[in-house]
């Protein structure tokens, strides 16, 4: 019994001690990552002719520059002072790419949510589809999973619960003999 207890609590400290951060940087290729900071440097910097280049042929047209522009006006001047992964999702269908990344950008009064779709037909050949900023008015909470689990209070939280699982657990054994 107290072995079993154990090994929960174990496997709960390990799991806890993942970061979902590291994991989502780990899974995502360099080069699309790089392509994603890039294009938020282009928009930051309002260098929107270099951004159009990248875009799919499609979506080049009247109207890119002024949602380029619109887009940029929701960026506070200067670099951000830190930036993360918060979502990827990559497929491939055929030899197609399509890669969807979110990243989050924290500046010193603000966070903001960048949203970056390409497509193409290998790691070197990808076009922009759509891009999107957005701000978010408070500091994000870690993503659910592993990686929120590093608090001192879910820490005592996930140990009260096992406690609490481990009391039931006795007590159903009791009644079952």
């Amino acid at each position: 019994m107290a072995r079993r207890f154990l090994c929960l609590l174990l496997i709960a400290l390990v799991c806890a001690s993942c970061d979902v951060q590291k994991m989502l940087t780990g899974i995502t290729p360099e080069q699309d990552l790089a392509r994603a900071h890039h294009a938020f440097d282009l928009l930051r910097t309002r260098d929107f002719a270099a951004l159009e280049g990248e875009f799919a042929p499609a979506w080049r047209h009247g109207e890119l520059r002024s949602k380029l522009a619109d887009l940029a006006d929701k960026i506070p001047d200067g670099p951000p002072v830190h930036d993360s992964v918060t979502y990827v999702k990559i497929e491939n269908t055929n030899g197609h790419r399509t890669v969807m990344l979110i990243l989050l950008y924290q500046f010193p009064d603000r966070w903001l949510q960048f949203e970056i779709f390409t497509h193409g037909d290998s790691l070197d050949a990808m076009a922009i589809d759509t891009l999107d900023v957005s701000r978010v008015p408070i500091p994000p909470t870690p993503a659910l999973g592993m990686g929120g689990l590093t608090t001192p209070i879910v820490l005592v939280g996930l140990v009260l619960w096992l406690v609490l699982m481990l009391v039931i657990y006795r007590r159903y054994r009791r009644k079952a003999r």
